[in-house]
């Protein structure tokens, strides 16, 4: 399988490919609204693009209060989104997320979820088969 090359960005936001892996990054300070605005249109435009070679996503989240009920809201539809493009994995990143249940708020049949608080570590689990 030939491997991605995806580069883009935002004011507070960044998506590239590692292997068939798509690493976003959400910055601190970035809004819910610049995600629905900028990134999500981008995320459902990759996807479509390339949904059958992605393999696994992680998400590392630097922005304030990404936990929210609000916040959960989008990620959820993320899930959603990605499991429906039939990826495999998806690794969550933030400080203090391995202490967080993510099990029942981001549950998908098809679709693994796991956090993490190291980027390499997620980025690894999320390529491994």
């Amino acid at each position: 399988m030939t491997e991605l090359s995806i580069s883009e960005s935002g004011g507070d936001w960044n998506v590239k490919s590692e292997g068939n892996t798509l690493v976003w990054t959400f910055n601190e300070g970035m809004s819910l609204s610049k995600f629905g605005e900028e990134a999500y249109p981008t995320y459902e435009q990759i996807l479509a693009d390339h949904g059958e070679k992605i393999e696994g996503m992680v998400t590392v989240i630097e922005m304030d209060d990404p936990f929210n009920e609000d916040a959960f809201e989008v990620w959820e539809n993320a899930g959603k989104k990605a499991q429906e493009e039939g990826i495999r994995k998806w690794a969550l990143v933030a400080d203090g997320l391995t202490k967080i249940s993510l099990r029942g708020k981001l549950d998908y049949d098809d679709l693994r979820v796991k956090g993490f608080e190291e980027k390499d570590e997620a980025v690894e689990w999320s390529r491994d088969q």
